[in-house]
Order: structure tokens, then C-alpha cells, then sequence
């Protein structure tokens, strides 16, 4: 968990990054305490600046788009779990969020928003997209909560309001997973051995289908 990634992050008219002393600031369109105003200058994320934050950040990102004037969304992981704040239903179903002001989410009942038996400190990488937060855990799993069925990794039918933990089309659930990226259709995981697998609506193979 203590591996080094996304200490800059950025979306349409915001950017998050983490400093050389692990301070968290962030700066941009829409993404002050309410969600809704701008933060002209890079503005350190803690209780101070955004009341509802508690616990030690670990992992932060941003989902975005550009049409309609755009829509953007932030997730910050801490000690005590998931926060979120922006426009809702950008990243996580907008039943999850009571408005677009910071708060902390609880995902199926799980009230620090993260799969059952996942704590923080477990976490290894935490990506984010539009309609898509997909977290790898130390133990090389990885699981996604989404508004696109395809990204789950399942192979059929999914929830938006929970997670689930993406599988393989051989031996069950994926495993051994370092990294994962991707886009609101699509997500790639590479294992530790070295293969690239992936899934999606719109993931485009060597044989040209």
C-alpha cells in the first residue's frame, strides 16, 4: 500500500495532487466543499477547508466529461473510508450521495463505502474514471463499483450500488493484479506475470473485433 501512484491526477478543469509531503490539494472547476463552486488556487484538502473529512487520506481521483458545459466528481480514501463530493452520479451512482457537498458514503451497507472485508489500509491503487472507481488490493484483487455493467468484470448483469469483485474467464476471480487503468468503457488489469488482461464495452482486440 505504501507504493507510490497517482500523485497527480486530473480531470476536465480540475487537478488533485499529492505533495512531497503527502498533503493532498486539489484545484479547479466545481470542486470546493459544496461541489459545486471553483477553487481558484490549489487548496489543501483537510477538515479545515472541507468539514466532514476525517481520518488520514490515502488514495484521491477524479471522474469527469466535457459535454454540456461538464460534470465533474472526486473520491477521496482515508483511514476511515470513502468520501465523495461534485456532481453527483459523475463517478458513483447519484443514490449513493445525498447532494454534491463532501461527504463520507457508505456502499451496501458498508458504512466506509469499501467491499466487505476491504479496509483502507488494504488498498493498494484506487482508479478512477468517469461512471467507473475500480481498487486493486494489496492482495492482488480487484474490485470495481460502476455505472457501466461491462466495467464490473462479472460477465453479465451488475449493480451500481455495490461492489464487485471482477473475475476471469478461466479460474474465477482475478488474482495477482498489479495495476489497473482504464476509461468509462473500458479497463485493463496487469498481472504479476507479466499478461495484460481486460474488459469493457468498448475493449478493442488484436483480431479486429
Amino acid at each position: 500500500a505504501s507504493i507510490e501512484y497517482d500523485n497527480f491526477v486530473g480531470g476536465y478543469h480540475q487537478s488533485l495532487v499529492r505533495t512531497a509531503n503527502g498533503e493532498y490539494k486539489v484545484w479547479g472547476a466545481g470542486l470546493n466543499n459544496a461541489g459545486t463552486g471553483n477553487l481558484l488556487v490549489p487548496t489543501t484538502i483537510d477538515a479545515t477547508t472541507f468539514p466532514a473529512l476525517t481520518g488520514t487520506i490515502l488514495k484521491a481521483g477524479i471522474g469527469s466529461e466535457g459535454s454540456g458545459g461538464g460534470a465533474q466528481q472526486a473520491l477521496v480514501l482515508t483511514t476511515t473510508g470513502l468520501f465523495a463530493w461534485g456532481s453527483e452520479g459523475r463517478i458513483i451512482d447519484a443514490t449513493i450521495t445525498t447532494s454534491n457537498t463532501f461527504q463520507k458514503i457508505a456502499v451496501n451497507g458498508e458504512t466506509d463505502g469499501l467491499p466487505t472485508g476491504i479496509d483502507p489500509l488494504d488498498i493498494k491503487m484506487m482508479f478512477t474514471t468517469d461512471q467507473t472507481v475500480a481498487i486493486t488490493t494489496c492482495s492482488g484483487a480487484v474490485y470495481v463499483l460502476t455505472k457501466n455493467a461491462a466495467n464490473a468484470g462479472i460477465g453479465g448483469a451488475a449493480s451500481t450500488t455495490q461492489w464487485h469483485q471482477v473475475t476471469d474467464v478461466t479460474t474465477g476471480n482475478l488474482t495477482n493484479v498489479v495495476a489497473v487503468r482504464g476509461q468509462r468503457s473500458t479497463l485493463f488489469a496487469l498481472k504479476s506475470d507479466g499478461t495484460l488482461w481486460t474488459w469493457g464495452a468498448e475493449s478493442f482486440l488484436g483480431n479486429g473485433t
